[in-house]
């Protein structure tokens, strides 16, 4: 299911550090630390420009993979969660859980 879904492109394509947290409404929250989007060429590498994120979300219906979610926009995405720290700090995913009807990730 990831394979087809990262190798067509056009949303995430690839990811490091993931966890998965059951919704109460029976989706699954997938998040990850780093992240790539956008497009796969046809050996199914990635473009040298290929956008690279410090965390996105994929939210799992079923057997159907939901759009890639991340801050910014689709031409130029961001990472879901961003700090105004600085350039040089970024939120990497610990875990997560679900209080109430609010998930909670660290």
């Amino acid at each position: 299911m990831w394979g087809r879904y990262g190798n067509a492109g056009g949303h995430w394509t690839g990811g490091d550090a993931t966890v998965s947290i059951p919704l109460p409404d029976g989706r699954i929250a997938w998040i990850f630390s780093d992240s790539f989007l956008g497009a796969v060429n046809p050996d199914y590498s990635r473009p040298q420009d290929a956008p690279f994120l410090r965390n996105s979300m994929v939210i799992q219906n079923g057997s159907n993979l939901g759009p890639t979610l991340h801050g910014g926009t689709a031409a130029a995405p961001t990472s879901l969660i961003d700090t105004d720290l600085s350039p040089d700090d970024f939120y990497w995913v610990g875990d997560g859980t679900v209080e109430g009807n609010t998930l909670k990730v660290i």
